[in-house]
């Protein structure tokens, strides 16, 4: 169910990954992790799941018009 996977700054202690699925209503899971631990999680990632570049979906999008 899971599609892709995408890696970005989070500040300066964390790193977010993003987990987007294959349905496209359905809203991308965001994982904040310290920036220690991050290479290793995107490194076991990377062996199932193709890395993208960051995207905010049309739920992100329709969320911070809404405001929540």
């Amino acid at each position: 169910e899971m599609e892709a996977f995408s890696v970005e700054e989070g500040g300066e202690r964390w790193t977010l990954i993003t987990l987007k699925f294959q349905r496209k209503l359905k809203a991308s899971l965001c994982i904040m992790l310290p920036k220690e631990k991050a290479p290793e999680i995107e490194k076991v990632l990377g062996q199932v799941l193709p890395q993208v570049e960051p995207e905010e979906s049309f739920i992100d999008d329709l969320q911070k018009f809404l405001g929540f």
